[in-house]
């Protein structure tokens, strides 16, 4: 069952009327003492380990990088800005070769590597809210999650698509123009335009615990666009083994607008207020 571990004042069971959903930076810039801090937070990082040189076409080496960042027929490497270039949502990216060389050859469209790559694509920011899964054992004492916790409650399992609807509802409500990336600011747009635009991308997963966080390709059959959508999306759902007690079930929501694309929201947590649903929510909880 998923139970949400926090301070009494924030509690939805004990009368508290807002709810705060975290972001990806919020929790890698988090004091390291919270339990609930990762500097890991937000970002997959693709490596190889290459034993032997190996070439792949210009259509695979970007495809692994879901055009966020690709080479183009001249060989000149791009970070795409414009979304609708990018097969995959990205706030930004970096990448190098490491231990060696590549050769670009533009005659064949080919890259030979013999070198190891690291790229790093960063999430879109977008808002998290994340819970502890603790079927089998019921509620811990909040202070084994955190000393600052002293209370819980649970969404009611038969009600928790019900709980992420009216979630993504009070979010539209609450979301106001500072709470966009200044970058992404539609400034061309009328706030009932940017509001009408906006849906909410909703990914609910329980998080797998790893010895390691990045992902390693070791020859060219590893390029390719399917192998990449699987490590872009399990990697927001992928955390250290240190972290394995919290048995994180966690609910991501990312913006899209019907123009704009993806919107990166601001790195600080934004606050719901409850009010204009708050009798229903409090019932989805105990």
């Amino acid at each position: 069952m998923p139970y949400k571990y926090c301070e009494k004042k924030y509690s939805l069971f004990e009368g508290c009327n807002t709810l705060q959903l975290g972001t990806f930076q919020y929790y890698r810039d988090m004091n390291p003492s919270f339990s609930i801090a990762d500097i890991e937070e937000g970002w997959m990082q693709i490596k190889t380990r290459l034993s032997d040189s190996f070439e792949i076409s210009f259509e695979k080496y970007n495809s692994i990088f879901g055009h966020v960042y690709s080479i183009d027929s001249n060989g000149s490497f791009n970070f795409n800005k414009d979304r609708s270039k990018s097969r995959l949502p990205a706030g930004k990216a970096s990448h190098k070769a490491q231990g060696g060389n590549y050769i670009i050859d533009v005659n064949r469209n080919v890259l030979i590597f013999n070198s190891n790559i690291d790229f790093r694509i960063y999430y879109p920011e977008s808002y998290i809210f994340c819970m502890s899964l603790d079927d089998e054992i019921g509620p811990r004492n909040p202070s084994e999650i955190d000393h600052r916790y002293d209370s819980c409650y649970r969404i009611i399992p038969t009600r928790f698509r019900e709980f992420v609807n009216v979630l993504c509802w009070l979010l539209i409500l609450n979301l106001k123009r500072k709470h966009i990336h200044s970058v992404e600011k539609p400034h061309n747009l009328s706030k009932k335009e940017f509001i009408n635009g906006l849906e909410c991308n909703v990914i609910v997963d329980n998080v797998d615990y790893v010895e390691e966080k990045h992902v390693y390709l070791c020859d060219a059959d590893d390029f390719n666009e399917d192998r990449l959508r699987d490590i872009y999306y399990s990697s927001i759902f992928r955390k250290n083994k240190s972290k394995k007690s919290d048995n994180e079930l966690r609910i991501l929501i990312t913006l899209h607008h019907d123009t704009l694309g993806y919107i990166s929201v601001d790195k600080q947590p934004i606050i719901l207020d409850l009010k204009p649903g708050l009798e229903y929510i409090r019932s989805l909880v105990e």
